[in-house]
């Protein structure tokens, strides 16, 4: 689970997610997570 309070740019997502997806695509298959990751992604914190 993210942490509600870690501090994600939109360009450190995206690594995470082409890193993710590389070496653990099943994890990117979670819903939790992509749902977590959109929101980080919709809601870059300030």
């Amino acid at each position: 689970m993210l942490s509600q309070q870690a501090k994600f740019t939109p360009a450190w997502t995206t690594r995470l997610m082409l890193v993710g997806a590389e070496r653990a695509p099943s994890d990117f298959n979670d819903i939790q997570l992509q749902q977590a990751v959109a929101r980080v992604i919709s809601h870059p914190a300030q």
